[in-house]
């Protein structure tokens, strides 16, 4: 995480004020996004984190199998949250315009 926070802070002036406009997608500044993304793997990382450790800790033979288990139950609910819950945090998505590419 502190290699992450490096990185994006040498990067941070030259891209305060970016935005995207292609197709359709307007992008908040780079700076807010780095904040929203570091608070979400503060967030996230430390239970998936204890999960895999507990996994690990506390299973015996069948590890693999209950390791497999987690990741994807896992997989599953950020399928499911992503596209609802944090894929908006980064882009504001709005319907295409009636046209040609409709």
């Amino acid at each position: 995480m502190l290699c992450h926070m490096n990185s994006e802070m040498q990067h941070l002036p030259l891209a305060i004020t970016s935005t995207h406009q292609k197709r359709n997608i307007r992008r908040i500044p780079r700076c807010s996004s780095s904040c929203v993304q570091l608070l979400l793997t503060a967030l996230l990382a430390p239970p998936i984190v204890a999960g895999v450790t507990y996994i690990l800790q506390h299973t015996g033979a069948l590890m693999p199998l209950y390791l497999w288990g987690f990741i994807l139950m896992l997989s599953v609910v950020m399928m499911a949250l992503y596209p609802v819950c944090i894929a908006p945090l980064f882009n504001k998505y709005s319907p295409l315009p009636e046209g040609t590419l409709r």
